[in-house]
């Protein structure tokens, strides 16, 4: 799936001015469908509320990078493949 650039999303709101659908359009900007019509219903000013969005903690390091609990850590290390508790023996 594409990045929609502001060019296409001007293009597609456009096109969509014309009666093309958007179903048609989508295809032709090689994006899904729902991605298109999210992009023509935010407004183009409304900021980006991804980079607001804190870590789930709060917490980081002197880096800026978020911490990871030693809970987080033991529970990925148990992940591991060929790790004894995932060995499934008959």
């Amino acid at each position: 799936m594409a990045k929609l650039r502001r060019e296409q999303v001007m293009i597609a709101k456009e096109m969509v001015a014309r009666a093309v659908p958007v179903r048609r359009l989508a295809t032709q900007l090689c994006v899904d469908e729902s991605t298109l019509r999210y992009r023509l219903q935010r407004p183009p000013d409304a900021p980006d509320g991804r980079r607001e969005r804190g870590v789930p903690s709060g917490r980081r390091n002197s880096t800026g990078t978020p911490l990871i609990s030693r809970r987080c850590i033991a529970r990925l290390r148990s992940r591991r493949v060929g790790s004894s508790a995932r060995v499934n023996r008959r």
